[in-house]
């Protein structure tokens, strides 16, 4: 008769189904990963109410799924509340106490041999709850995958925000690296999804232990599709994907279309820009007024999108962490222009499989350049999926939890 599979708790932020954006993929494969070898209890929200359905799915790899779902008002003002009290806004915008109680519940009611947090938001759900776990013989082991360091991700929007949001999210960036100390010293692992996050968060904590880089896979079978670019006599497309209601997309889009486009559109008058992602912002959703752009909104297969892009463009001034939307478009075979942020978390060499750039005239060169030279475009596509093949594969990304959870 065979042991029966050790048993995990996981707590995350946002139900990871479906795995359409960057957090809800991570987290999926991370759970898909670790059923195989774990009985897993699962603890998320749903900040959509449609989402709560996909509880099912999650069934099929967890075995039991609790979804709270997170009112966007109420949330808001907990997390003001919490602000103005002197906490950060991450602390209180996901705490629920009918979560944390069941948190409590199932710590009393099994004897879990781990506990997994993803995000600085789930903390609370454990540290509150640290007592009880701490009783435990033997205690569970407690890993935070922090994937981020959110606090500078709250820096760098102070750095282009208008006063007084500037202001306060300079203070909420403070507030929060504190904490973010405060949950490392308290768990047995810290994980960030690459060396450079893990190397940023050491740099600003010092003393800070056990941290380790867990990083971000892409599934190279799903994204496949034809490495051929689109045929020379169509008008070039340039793709941007992401969520529309994200504050460093948003940024990145508005910069890359008031300063980068006009310049391209110079050399490349019928150019068409691709904007495609769930929920656009009311200041994305009027660029579709203009000649050549495309507003999706939400879409069910977004690989039809890098299909037809020319250029996948990704003009991220704020971004921590590996962008998945460079991997899926390395993955798909299509020739990249990223800015340095959006590329840095990434083992991949800037001119054998991706261009980077930085400033407008930069970026606009890179892209002309691809357009202009279609083999160079097509060599950079397959060169950088051969390499996400070999790199980057999720099964290879994650085979490092086994040692960390043990």
């Amino acid at each position: 008769m065979t042991d029966p599979k050790p048993r995990l708790l996981y707590i995350c932020h946002r139900i990871p189904f479906p795995p359409d954006k960057g957090d809800k993929i991570r987290t999926f494969h991370q759970i898909t990963y670790l059923c195989r070898k774990w009985q897993i209890d699962l603890v998320t929200f749903a900040d959509d109410p449609g989402d709560v359905r996909f509880a099912a799915d999650l069934e099929k790899l967890c075995e039991k799924v609790f979804v709270f779902p997170v009112n966007a008002l109420k949330a808001k003002i907990k997390g003001i509340l919490g602000f103005v009290a002197g906490k950060s806004i991450t602390q209180g915008y996901f705490y629920d106490a009918a979560a944390r109680h069941r948190v409590l519940a199932l710590l009393n009611e099994k004897p879990y041999q781990a506990v997994f947090c993803f995000s600085s938001s789930m903390a609370p759900y454990v540290l509150y709850n640290l007592p009880a776990i701490r009783k435990k013989k033997p205690a569970p082991r407690l890993v935070m995958d922090f994937c981020d360091v959110d606090s500078d991700k709250w820096r760098q929007y102070a750095k282009t925000a208008r006063f007084p949001m500037s202001k306060i999210f300079l203070a909420e960036s403070r507030r929060l690296l504190a904490y973010e100390k405060k949950i490392n010293q308290s768990f047995d692992v810290s994980i960030f999804v690459s060396e450079n996050e893990a190397a940023l968060f050491k740099g600003q904590v010092p003393g800070a232990r056990h941290v380790t880089p867990v990083p971000n896979g892409v599934d190279a079978d799903y994204f496949c599709g034809d490495t051929q670019l689109p045929e020379p006599g169509s008008d070039p497309t340039l793709v941007f994907t992401g969520a529309m209601d994200y504050y460093a997309n948003i940024d990145g889009v508005i910069w890359f279309y008031k300063k980068i486009l006009p310049q391209i559109k110079k050399v490349f008058p019928q150019i068409r820009f691709l904007i495609v992602g769930s929920n656009p912002s009311p200041e994305i959703r009027a660029l579709s007024k203009t000649a050549g752009v495309v507003v999706t909104g939400y879409v069910a297969d977004i690989r039809e999108y890098y299909q037809k892009a020319t250029v996948c463009v990704v003009p991220l001034r704020i971004a921590r962490g590996i962008q998945n939307k460079v991997l899926e478009a390395m993955a798909m075979g299509r020739p990249v222009v990223a800015t340095s942020a959006a590329f840095c978390g990434i083992n991949a060499w800037a001119g054998t499989h991706v261009l980077v750039a930085d400033t407008e005239t930069e970026f606009a060169g890179a892209v002309v350049t691809l357009l202009k030279n279609r083999p160079y475009a097509l060599s950079l596509g397959r060169s950088a999926r051969e390499m996400i093949k070999t790199r980057y594969a999720w099964q290879t990304c994650l085979e490092k939890l086994d040692h960390l959870l043990s």
